[in-house]
């Protein structure tokens, strides 16, 4: 037969008014890392980040005895990885490494990310650190050759570019090869 601690909060311990809920939260989350139950543990942590997730109830859940769920491996460079970057939308994975590349990864779904680009860094140096750019357009890396490259991931800028170059531009004969069903439309 299942069993019930009740707590009761006693006078002068801050007891938190019914509409205040991040001090509930608070107040929860102090109580789950106090418990000796595991499993009450779990549940007033999980209370407190219901009824708000403050830092401290994010903290109580991390902090009861939950392992944080690992959601995918991300295998592909051949050397120590230097940095890892999310686009600001979080569907993209930027990643560095000693290998001397740079890798884009789709991770829209983590549980299947998959490498949608790899590029040589930095005249072969390995780039260390990289970020995004705030609208996740232009990504920056870093490198021991003392620069900053700035690398341009507009797919609108990378169409345009590869339209100035003739030999780019898909013939009506491919055209024809790969979609047969579908009228010859210039792509540039």
């Amino acid at each position: 037969m299942p069993t019930a601690t009740i707590h009761h909060f006693f006078p002068g311990d801050d007891e938190p008014g019914s509409d205040d809920l991040p001090a509930a939260s608070r107040k929860l989350a102090a109580q789950a890392v106090k418990a000796d139950d595991e499993n009450l543990a779990v549940r007033l942590a999980v209370t407190a980040y219901g009824l708000a997730p403050t830092p401290q109830a994010r903290a109580a859940l991390l902090d009861v005895g939950w392992s944080l769920t690992e959601l995918a491996k991300i295998s592909g460079h051949t050397n120590t990885v230097y940095g890892v970057a999310f686009s600001p939308d979080g569907k993209t994975l930027a990643t560095t490494s000693k290998d001397n590349f740079v890798r884009l990864w789709d991770v829209a779904d983590p549980h299947h990310p998959h490498l949608l680009f790899e590029q040589p860094s930095h005249d072969s140096t390995a780039a260390l650190l990289v970020a995004f750019g705030p609208d996740g357009k232009t990504l920056a890396t870093t490198s021991y050759d003392r620069i900053a490259w700035l690398w341009d991931l507009d797919p609108a800028n990378l169409a345009r570019r590869a339209c100035t170059t003739p030999t780019n531009r898909i013939t009506p004969d491919e055209w024809r090869h790969y979609l047969r069903n579908v009228p010859y439309r210039a792509p540039c």
